[in-house]
């Protein structure tokens, strides 16, 4: 069972949790840790632990070790202003009898023209104050231009490199410029020398851990793959990991726990009667109370959980009392000349209601715990209430049956003699008010330091030292602070994120809050008509773009003269004018067929 199953499923905070789980799934990460000597030795070692995982496809799933960010491109449009959306609506009104098919004015004459009569013309009446200056434009296209002429001048064509082009149409917005250079990233940190994998588990139905089968073959992976990479260690964590961990080693504790108990209270009442025979009674019919303390537990709830396994020690440390108190009684009333069946008779009616008496408050105050809504300790209450009962049955049937049996026979007729412990006590017996007071003044004094009392949230703190998932989750939180423990909010709408953000930071028990939602603007109402109509104008857009017409030699000096003059003219225009004359003399230096290799160059790129 899961943590989930532990809580109340009809409290607030479990109910979220459920809601989230229904929405996004309930499995979460085991996370592989790769700590290489360097980012190559990390970044090898992570793809072949996914290449080696990816073989378990009935195990794992979900496999990842890198991000593939390209996919964000085809979304890009979301992430740019509503500013930067409405001056690329301006610039396809500029270019709409291109986008209807009017490739020809993508000639080079033709560009060269219009933007030096746009020029001489000045701003249009009505436009934007953000377009941008015809000089500017032209500044850009004649540099472009010049760029592929001199290229083809020199012969060195094919060295033309994408950094000699200089487009002229208006810069991309920033953010679409950085969404460009978005790939793949690893999952790495500490300048890529500690890297993860991230999986999921596939569950095994019922049992006591869920993914033990799928944990212990991850572990026989990442050993495989450890041999093949000596610069860099792999570990394992992760929620479920650790989980099947604290599972295995509260199972795996509570036997040797059981175990131990039990050698413990036999070797003391052994001591304590001075005598094997009605030690191992006592402890025999405590294993037959046991046996129906587990048949309740199976009946009653049907399964343990970390806190409930806990129930047997419980039921040896409480059901030996009543067995010992029994015995005890017994051996006395055998001491003082009573037969066996005249020493039952008088214990059982002497001391039978006082051990029937603490059973039914000891298990009327485990049953109380079955009221609680923490799920863990109502079913740890219902279980160990139940088995308190039945440990006290057996002690006042079962061990009365078994004493006349044994010690009816010929040869069990010795009675033990138990501990003085009696003699230890005069002292205190002799002076009861000195007793007393001591009593007080001890109990003052350690009481003193119950402010210093706190409760541990911490989680790690539960689980057994020397654990590599709880080591490795430890490192985590020290060297990268980053850790797989986390709370998680849910808002209605980006703006409440954002202010839960704020208020969740202001927190001191919060070391960061991470969330996407600020990586968009929030303008989606004003941005999506937007980028319809954008998508709407570009849908006829060629994949290849058709080859452009060539201008006539002459009427193409003639237009680069006349844009030359023109720019001169201007203030900031000398460089435009410069790269005009630098180009005309290119194209004078030239022959025909370079010439038209050139221009076609240019206007392609253009």
């Amino acid at each position: 069972m899961s943590r989930v199953d532990l809580l109340d499923p009809n409290s607030e905070y479990n109910k979220l949790w459920i809601e989230y789980i229904r929405e996004f799934g309930e499995d979460d990460d085991a996370v592989v840790v790769v700590e290489g000597t360097t980012r190559a030795a990390t970044v090898a070692a992570l793809e072949d632990v996914s290449r080696q995982l990816a073989q378990q496809s009935d195990l794992f799933h979900s496999i990842l070790h890198e991000v593939d960010l390209t996919q964000i491109r085809a979304k890009g449009l979301h992430y740019v202003s509503p500013a930067d959306l409405a001056a690329i609506n301006r610039f396809l009104n500029r270019t709409e009898p291109v986008l209807a098919g009017g490739w020809p004015q993508l000639k080079v004459g033709t560009m060269v023209g219009g933007l030096a009569a746009a020029m001489v013309s000045g701003p249009p009446a009505g436009g934007s104050q953000q377009d941008e200056p015809a000089l500017k434009t032209l500044e850009r296209y004649s540099e472009s231009l010049l760029a592929s002429l001199e290229a083809v001048d020199r012969g060195r064509l094919g060295e033309l490199q994408p950094g000699d082009y200089v487009s002229p149409w208006p810069g991309m917005p920033g953010s679409l410029s950085t969404l460009r250079d978005l790939s793949s990233q690893y999952l790495l940190a500490k300048e890529g020398t500690l890297g993860f994998v991230l999986l999921r588990l596939t569950k095994e139905e019922g049992g006591f851990a869920g993914a033990s089968k799928a944990t212990d073959t991850l572990r026989q992976q990442i050993a495989l793959v450890s041999d093949r990479h000596a610069d860099a260690e792999i570990g394992l964590t992760g929620l479920p990991v650790m989980e099947d961990d604290e599972m295995r080693s509260s199972k795996q504790s509570m036997i040797w726990a059981s175990g131990l108990s039990l050698v413990a209270v036999a070797v003391v009442i052994v001591a304590g009667f001075g005598g094997i025979r009605h030690a191992l009674m006592a402890n025999g019919v405590l294993m037959i109370g046991m046996a129906w303390a587990f048949a309740w537990a199976t009946g009653s709830v049907g399964h343990l959980n970390i806190l409930s396994v806990t129930f047997a020690v419980t039921m040896i440390g409480v059901g030996i009392d009543y067995g010992t108190y029994y015995i005890g009684r017994y051996l006395a009333m055998r001491r003082n000349g009573l037969d066996c069946e005249e020493a039952i008779l008088e214990t059982s009616g002497s001391v039978g209601p006082s051990i029937l008496t603490g059973a039914v408050t000891t298990s009327i105050a485990f049953f109380s715990a079955a009221l609680t809504s923490f799920v863990g300790v109502a079913e740890l209450g219902l279980i160990a209430g139940g088995g308190i009962l039945l440990c006290c049955a057996a002690e006042l049937l079962v061990l009365p049956a078994v004493l006349a049996i044994v010690d009816r026979s010929r040869f069990c007729q010795s009675i033990p003699e138990p501990v003085p412990v009696h003699r230890w006590l005069l002292p205190f017996a002799r002076h009861p008010r000195f007793v007393a007071l001591a009593a007080i003044a001890g109990t003052l004094a350690v009481s003193s330091g119950i402010h210093d009392l706190r409760y541990d949230h911490n989680l790690l703190n539960l689980q057994p030292d020397g654990l590599e998932s709880v080591e490795i989750e430890k490192k985590l939180l020290e060297e990268c602070d980053q850790s797989v423990w986390y709370a998680l909010s849910i808002a209605d709408s980006r703006e409440e994120l954002l202010a839960r953000k704020e208020e969740l930071a202001a927190l001191p028990t919060v070391e960061r809050v991470d969330e996407i939602a600020s990586l968009l603007s929030g303008d989606e109402a004003v941005k999506t008509p937007l980028i319809k109509q954008i998508g709407s104008r570009l849908n006829g857009l060629p994949e290849r773009p058709p080859q452009i017409p060539l201008d006539r030699l002459d009427a193409l000096g003639e237009t680069l003269g006349w844009a030359q003059a023109e720019a001169a003219k201007r203030p900031g225009g000398m460089r435009t004018a410069w790269h005009l004359e630098r180009a005309r003399d290119a194209l004078r230096r030239m022959g025909p067929e370079a010439c038209y290799q050139a221009l076609g160059t240019a206007a392609q790129s253009g």
